[in-house]
């Protein structure tokens, strides 16, 4: 009974501390059915039930998440929060006590226990409803209810939708594709119907409270004299005529604000002359639309970019992928911070500038907006400072209608009854105009050259629409938040003509001739805008980009550009095989990354902060976490993963290698061995000719059953089953393709025994390189010819091929990857010839004769797959000779085979040394 009334009085004191943090929040709950929620919090229409228990030990976090599970189960709440207060807690010690806790909906099986204070506890209640709910079922049923939609229209109707939006449908065509192409641009077309009807359905509980003084439609302050409340959304779904239904209360909300979602709507209502067809469509749009407005999901801050990339898949050419909430939650965590500003005062917030270039809809723009709420106490209640955040501090712009218009309805939904017709959301030109220039959307602040495009309005035509001789402008930003686009260069403007493709690119290569930019890609491009966007003094750039941003040769020069410009703060990145990206639309590898401004030029700056998720959160609430730890020096200790303090000249260097592994021992010592630390070394391509790639021997020769009258052979397959020894055996007959006869002679001259791979599964990879007895060629191998003439008996070959396949040899391989997929990597040329290799002119003979000794006698000898090289005898072997012939300590190759062999992206399963599976 005591340690009832005990926790009765905690609950209390609990939420007490809950209000004064800005949350509706109160003691125990009395329900129906004599039940209680210990306390209660509610935001907006979600109830969050906390269940605390006093104790934590494992009975009382059992009995916790029991009672938090019950409560989601009775219906009194859509998400709980189980938490256990420490053993003698009091009122003084309770805001600062280690409370533990953990977040249910009612939908995860595992259990995660976050410690943390109050403050703490807080921003993760507050942030539980953006994990409510299927986002992506959400996003499926309305895609397939825009589906529907679309079929209803004619030919003409979907041209008419599309052209007063000005949506082209991509490249010109006939017949299916042309067909197919707009019906893509009359869904997106009616997308913006939808949103805009959610949105409308949000403001209905406030509309009645906010009847305009003054009518927003007019230039001059007319006072409003119209009826009001506009008409729910719900009853000009089910009208008869839903186009006049919505266009009347459309009209009438944008007497009160909202311009850039309803303007653009009531454009797409009256895209089209009103027929039953066309009506049947905005019916059908209008409810499916309400359906996802009345689910759990729609009070997810996710929803509208999962809608977004699950109607309108723009990927391909436009490089747009949608920032997961928890990444993003987690970024604007990590960029900004307690000393930003003084939070307690509104008018610095108000000076505050954050700024997404390329915003989509907007997620990065609403984390930073909800990071700014938590901090700042005024900023969480509606009025004057919420409408700064809209108006003043929040600026995106993107190139796709269709995205900012989402990102407006993103930004609405924070605060629904906050007016933002100074809203600075803008759609940025890219395309070729009338007068025949080509613009790079926000690309073009570079040059003090952008056209923002207006909202479209029923009052006007695509071709009434100007983009304007008005050069756009963007205040200096504090922040610049960004998942840049990327995207390679054959794909980049596929859905415009040739003509302007080509006009595109030459546009790309004159704005940016003399900046750090490879145009393979133009992700790096977006990172050149953003230092040239914020402010000289004192600002930061927070970016989502792709792994190899961080270690290939095209991003070297990017690296040093950033390194030297501002302290590289932060470097985030994913070893969780189950999601290695912090984009939901991928599945390469990427980052995060803060950079800031160092403010005095004459002290060196700090080491760069690299952390190596072992699990990468899956929710806000998740990243939350994860962010203190990262911010208070507890990743490793928590269980989130490992963190490395990577020197400044090496990130000055463009050296960001502390990427490459888990393992903070294996980055130290792949830069040992890199930089000639561990023995006497030298790049592969000082010993050897490498190449031709497989890809061009795909190109000149073909396999064959049968041997042709010049009987070639291949090693054309990488097969792990097959081949399990350095000692491998051609497995094809090749023939030159007829038309590259004269190509796939020159090929076959360079051809060798020894072979190099190009690619590897590391969770069944065996072998990095193999030896044949006659001269090759290969597909999935890269031929590899020593060029020294010292050595007879293939000495050298011999050698390589044993140094390669033992552990030092793998960790010169993989520490050098600069792959979309760290599990599979792809090794080119020029990565194969800048590999780490003993400098066998230096080590002497005696060694080259240990390494050749040991491939002689462990050559047919079976390699077990790398996750188990800390147990395979064969390796263990080959690392004794290498220890012996390169002088290297048994104890630190032991370290390294036993480490490389527990690394995520060559088991291919989460580090066992997690905190959550």
């Amino acid at each position: 009974m005591t340690t009832r009334t005990r926790e009765t009085v905690l609950n209390v004191w609990l939420a007490e501390e809950l209000r004064k943090r800005g949350l509706d929040a109160k003691e125990e709950s009395a329900q129906t059915g004599n039940r209680a929620i210990d306390v209660e919090v509610r935001i907006g229409p979600v109830v969050v039930a906390v269940e605390a228990k006093h104790g934590q030990s494992a009975a009382k976090l059992r009995e916790a998440v029991e009672d938090a599970d019950g409560r989601i189960d009775q219906g009194l709440a859509q998400c709980a929060v189980a938490i256990c207060y420490p053993d003698g807690a009091t009122r003084e010690s309770l805001p600062q006590s280690d409370l533990l806790w953990t977040v249910r909906d009612g939908a995860e099986d595992g259990t995660l226990w976050i410690s943390g204070d109050i403050d703490q506890l807080a921003t993760v209640i507050r942030l539980t409803p953006a994990q409510l709910g299927d986002p992506d079922y959400a996003a499926a049923a309305l895609s397939n209810s825009l589906d529907e939609a679309v079929r209803r229209l004619s030919e003409t109707q979907k041209r008419l939708l599309a052209r007063t939006l000005d949506l082209p449908p991509g490249k010109s065509g006939s017949g299916r594709r042309a067909t197919a192409s707009w019906n893509h641009a009359a869904k997106r077309a009616l997308l913006v119907v939808a949103t805009a009807v959610m949105f409308h359905s949000r403001l209905d509980v406030h509309l009645s409270g906010l009847r305009p003084d003054l009518d927003n439609r007019v230039a001059d302050e007319t006072p409003f004299t119209g009826d009001w409340p506009p008409e729910m959304a719900h009853r000009c779904a089910h009208s008869d005529d839903p186009i006049s239904a919505f266009w009347d209360a459309w009209d009438l909300i944008l007497a009160l604000d909202y311009k850039p979602i309803f303007e653009t709507g009531c454009a797409a209502l009256h895209a089209c002359p009103p027929d039953p067809a066309f009506s049947g469509a905005i019916r059908e749009t209008a409810r499916a639309a309400l359906a996802v407005a009345g689910s759990v999901a729609s009070l997810r801050h996710d929803l509208l970019g999962r809608i977004f990339h699950t109607v309108l898949d723009t990927a391909r050419y436009d490089g747009s992928f949608y920032t997961t909430t928890a990444a993003a939650t987690l970024l604007a965590s990590l960029a900004i911070t307690e000393n930003l500003c003084d939070w307690n005062d509104p008018d610095a917030i108000a000076n505050l500038r954050i700024t997404d270039p390329a915003c989509g809809t907007g997620t990065l723009l609403m984390a930073a907006a909800e990071r700014i709420r938590d901090l700042a106490p005024r900023a969480r209640n509606e009025g004057a400072a919420s409408r700064s955040l809209i108006e003043q501090v929040l600026s995106g712009y993107d190139v796709n209608l269709t995205a900012t218009h989402m990102a407006a309805t993103t930004l609405g939904l924070l605060s629904p009854s906050t007016r933002f017709h100074n809203m600075k959301i803008g759609r940025a030109f890219l395309g070729v105009d009338d007068e025949g220039d080509a613009y790079l959307g926000s690309l073009e602040f570079l040059d003090q050259n952008p056209k923002l495009m207006p909202w479209p309005n029923a009052a006007q035509t695509v071709s009434q629409i100007d983009t304007g001789d008005e050069i756009a402008q963007t205040d200096p930003a504090d922040l610049v938040i960004i998942n840049p686009p990327f995207t390679r260069d054959s794909l980049r403007h596929d859905q415009f003509s040739r003509a302007d493709e080509t006009k595109l690119k030459a546009r790309e290569k004159l704005l940016f001739a003399k900046k750090p930019v490879h145009l393979s890609s133009m992700g790096n491009a977006f990172l050149v805008l953003a230092d040239y966007i914020n402010k000289a003094n004192s600002s930061a750039i927070a970016a989502i980009l792709p792994l190899v941003t961080t270690t290939n040769a095209s991003s070297l020069e990017i690296r040093r550009y950033l390194a030297g410009r501002y302290h590289v703060e932060t470097v985030v990145t994913s070893h969780d095989p189950e999601r290695i990206y912090f984009s939901e639309n991928t599945s390469i590898g990427e980052i995060l990354l803060v950079c800031r401004r160092w403010p005095d030029s004459t002290k060196p700056k700090p080491p760069t902060r690299v952390v190596n998720l072992a699990v990468n959160p899956p929710t806000p609430s998740d990243a939350i976490s994860v962010a203190w730890s990262i911010e208070n020096g507890s990743v490793e200790s928590q269980g989130y993963g490992t963190v490395q303090e990577w020197p400044e000249r090496r990130i000055s260097a463009g050296d960001w290698g502390a990427v490459q592994f888990l393992s903070p021992y294996l980055c130290e010592k792949f830069h040992e061995l890199a930089r000639g630390d561990l023995f006497q070394s030298t790049a592969l391509g000082e010993v050897a000719k490498v190449g031709p790639a497989g890809q061009r021997i795909r190109e000149a020769y073909r396999r064959t059953p049968m041997p042709d009258a010049q009987g070639r052979m291949a090693l054309w397959l990488h097969d792990t089953d097959v081949t399990q020894t350095m000692s491998a055996q051609p497995d094809s007959h090749v023939a030159a393709k007829s038309q590259y006869a004269h190509r796939a002679d020159s090929y076959w001259e360079q051809r060798s025994t020894l072979l190099l791979t190009s690619r590897a599964r590391l969770n069944t990879a065996r072998l990095l390189s193999v030896r044949t007895d006659s001269p090759v060629v290969s597909s999935a191998w890269i031929t590899c010819r020593p060029t020294e003439t010292d050595y007879s008996d293939n000495v050298l070959e011999k050698a390589i091929c044993a140094y390669l396949n033992s552990t030092v040899g793998i960790l010169a391989m993989l520490g050098s990857r600069s792959n979309k997929l760290p599990s599979y990597p792809r090794f080119s040329i020029d990565d194969l010839r800048k590999l780490t290799v003993p400098n066998f002119a230096a080590i002497g003979q005696s060694a080259i004769q240990t390494l050749t000794a040991a491939y002689d006698s462990l050559a047919d000898r079976t390699l077990q797959p790398l996750p188990h090289m800390d147990s395979c005898d064969t390796r263990r072997a080959l690392d004794t000779a290498v220890c012996a012939a390169l002088h290297i300590h048994p104890e630190t190759v032991q370290t390294i085979r036993r480490s490389l062999s527990a690394e995520p992206s060559i088991t291919g399963k989460r580090y066992t040394g997690a905190t959550y599976q």
